[in-house]
């Protein structure tokens, strides 16, 4: 792992992770996160979410952790008979936590969600998303990206 880390010019991972190899670098670009970037521009972010991410704040995001596991399988109980697990479980639960760390209020759980299947979903045949009409979106300014970049500097705000 350590080669690898120290070793940019062979392991990059900035020409992305999207089931869709074909995209150009300015599409790839607009839809990468963090996970895709190397430095200086990775640091850069990391820096900015770290403060997130300490034993001290993890530790105090424990019983809301618990409880929305615990409110999700009640719920799954509840229901009875079979049921999705990602969809009503393995989905939902991360973007709880997600939003709860953001401080997303659980009516907004929805909008967010289906932003981030759209912007996720490029080139995923699951999701039905063509890399070129993600990129004709992107293009025309009509993105729900837009949407999304405005609500979380919204809520950032609140």
């Amino acid at each position: 792992m350590r080669a690898v880390n120290r070793n940019p010019r062979v392991f990059s991972p900035v020409d992305g992770i999207r089931m869709d190899d074909s995209l150009n670098p300015e599409t790839n670009e607009f839809f990468s996160s963090i996970i895709v970037m190397e430095d200086p521009r990775h640091a850069k972010l990391r820096m900015l979410v770290q403060k997130g991410f300490t034993p001290s704040t993890i530790a105090a995001l424990e019983e809301s952790v618990r409880t929305r596991a615990r409110t999700l399988v009640e719920a799954a109980r509840e229901r009875g008979g079979e049921l999705d697990f990602v969809e009503h479980l393995a989905a939902p639960f991360p973007l709880q936590v997600i939003c709860d760390m953001l401080g997303v209020p659980p009516s907004d759980e929805a909008q967010i969600f289906e932003w981030t299947n759209l912007i996720n979903g490029i080139g995923d045949p699951e999701f039905g998303y063509s890399v070129e009409w993600l990129t004709r979106l992107r293009d025309s300014g009509a993105l729900t990206q837009a949407e999304f970049d405005a609500e979380m500097r919204r809520l950032g705000r609140s």
